[in-house]
């Protein structure tokens, strides 16, 4: 599938509401559903969505989006090193965190960033725990 339609995907996933179902939709713009952007560009399309993506993330995960932006594009970015990162940043945490372990906490927002199809990862095979991340190109230029 186009990145905008798997991360338009996960973004409405993480809405409950049909109330934020419709915000989402107003504030996407009937563009969207037209199948044309507002200057014709299929790529600001995209962007939009994209952009869209990541004005509905928590503020913890914008944090955390933002600092895989630090790593060079297609670089894999060990999670483990990543977790430890983070603590040392002190990006905040939710309550819901409050007696998890720093490697924890890293997989819980990497999971909820590739939920949101924003960030590519790859698994141990065994322990099903992310061993690597990293930005998709486009979500790099969010």
């Amino acid at each position: 599938l186009p990145l905008a339609v798997k991360v338009l995907g996960g973004l409405l996933a993480a809405q409950y509401t049909l109330h934020q179902w419709k915000r989402i939709y107003q504030n996407i713009g009937s563009h969207i559903v037209g199948g044309t952007s507002l200057n014709g560009d299929s790529n600001s399309l995209v962007y939009n969505v994209l952009s869209l993506s990541f004005e509905e993330l928590p503020s913890c995960l914008k944090h955390c989006f933002l600092y895989l932006a630090h790593f060079p594009e297609d670089y894999p970015i060990d999670v483990e090193k990543l977790s430890y990162y983070w603590a040392a940043e002190r990006i905040p945490k939710p309550e819901y965190y409050e007696r998890a372990s720093v490697r924890e906490v890293a997989e819980g927002y990497i999971e909820e960033l590739v939920k949101r199809n924003m960030v590519m990862s790859e698994r141990n095979g065994r322990t099903l725990r992310f061993e690597k991340c990293h930005l998709h190109d486009m979500m790099r230029e969010v």
